[in-house]
């Protein structure tokens, strides 16, 4: 992918996961926009509530009907793009007020709703799986 965009000639200063953690690139962003929709990346910032974008075609006989009306929701509110032309005139017409928009009754009903059914917030992640090992450790001692 990074050849791609060198290729392209343009004046890019491209991140690398091995420099920089990836919650760091997102807290230094204002948008985020992801090429995919089961982008890692994507699931991170709705977690923590920050301004993304999926800019990307995608089938919906790929996915199931469970999730269509979700994928269909975000596509409605903005959050998802593939159009171009429509996703630069809305970037335009938002880029002073992105975090507006973002915080919006509409968009933010939508990204709650993803965000309960697809993104697993746990406080003390660490000390959940600990404890979680433990109990299986017991359970097997046991």
């Amino acid at each position: 992918e990074k050849n791609i965009w060198y290729n392209k000639n343009y004046n890019l200063k491209l991140e690398s996961r091995l420099t920089t953690p990836i919650k760091k690139s997102i807290s230094n962003s204002s948008i985020i926009i992801c090429v995919d929709l089961t982008s890692t990346v994507f699931l991170e910032c709705i977690s923590s509530n920050i301004p993304v974008f999926i800019f990307s075609s995608y089938n919906e006989n790929y996915i199931s009907e469970e999730c269509l009306s979700d994928i269909r929701s975000l596509k409605e509110t903005g959050i998802i793009q593939n159009n171009s032309y429509e996703f630069s005139q809305f970037i335009n017409r938002h880029s002073e007020n992105i975090d507006d928009w973002w915080n919006s009754k509409d968009v933010q009903f939508c990204v709650d709703n993803f965000r309960k059914k697809y993104c697993l917030n746990v406080k003390g992640p660490v000390f959940q799986l600990a404890k979680l090992l433990n109990q299986k450790l017991t359970d097997q001692i046991i």
